[in-house]
């Protein structure tokens, strides 16, 4: 299991959180579905859902001379959101 940093801008904010995973996509898919609603502004079931179908079909993009550090960029209904991901431990 590796532990991986969410890194996510929206509308002005920026949130913090980790996940345990085998995985980056598996990572993802957790982090996705631990989001805490009543901690982002604007932010609510219906755009986490769109969230995670977004994150399901797109390919996370790895930084050009970084190791391990990963960007993501979704329009959602609700506005903008930008997400790195960074691979903290083993």
């Amino acid at each position: 299991m590796s532990l991986f940093t969410f890194i996510m801008a929206y509308r002005g904010g920026t949130y913090i959180s980790q996940e345990s995973a085998k995985d980056l996509e598996t990572a993802k898919s957790k982090w996705v579905d631990n989001i805490i609603l009543n901690d982002i502004k604007y932010f609510g079931l219906a755009m986490q859902k769109e969230l995670k179908k977004e994150i399901e079909e797109d390919e996370s993009i790895l930084i050009q001379g970084m190791k391990s550090i990963w960007i993501n960029c979704y329009r959602v209904k609700g506005g903008f959101i930008v997400v790195h991901i960074i691979k903290t431990a083993k």
